[in-house]
């Protein structure tokens, strides 16, 4: 029998994933390896993320590159944002003349950067809220709006 939805649209593999799991090689967790590249923030991140999956029972081998990803850009935002912290949104910079101009700190648009692909992220790995709350109900929004009819 097909996996269909109630509207008969054929479903992915994975949707639903939240609460059934995604297929893989038992949790999939015993094959990712933490990357060695990471810095100690990426390595710890990777660590947290990789133990909620894998306890959420959403976790696949195919989830590795994702991950990896999510912990470099967390680990690029937390040193970009220490950077802000300590220097401040605006510094003081000498021209080549020598005369002192104000400038936005580059540390800012780093630290912007690597949050927006942060969240991304989270949200394809399922790791926010939001992600919890769609992964509960095998129905997608359309399915929803229709139970109101």
């Amino acid at each position: 029998m097909k996996n269909l939805d109630s509207l008969g649209r054929s479903r992915h593999p994975n949707q639903g994933a939240g609460r059934n799991g995604l297929p893989s090689d038992g949790q999939g967790a015993e094959k990712l390896v933490c990357p060695d590249w990471l810095g100690s923030i990426g390595k710890e991140e990777w660590k947290r993320a990789l133990d909620e999956l894998s306890e959420r029972g959403i976790l696949s081998s195919k989830d590795a590159p994702a991950l990896e990803l999510y912990a470099a850009a967390f680990e690029e935002y937390r040193w970009a944002r220490a950077d802000v912290i300590k220097n401040g949104i605006r510094m003081v910079t000498k021209t080549e003349r020598g005369h002192e101009v104000e400038r936005k700190n580059p540390a800012t648009s780093v630290m912007n950067s690597a949050w927006t692909r942060c969240r991304t992220l989270l949200h394809e790995l399922g790791l926010t809220p939001r992600s919890d709350v769609k992964g509960a109900d095998d129905s997608d929004e359309f399915d929803q709006l229709m139970g109101l009819c």
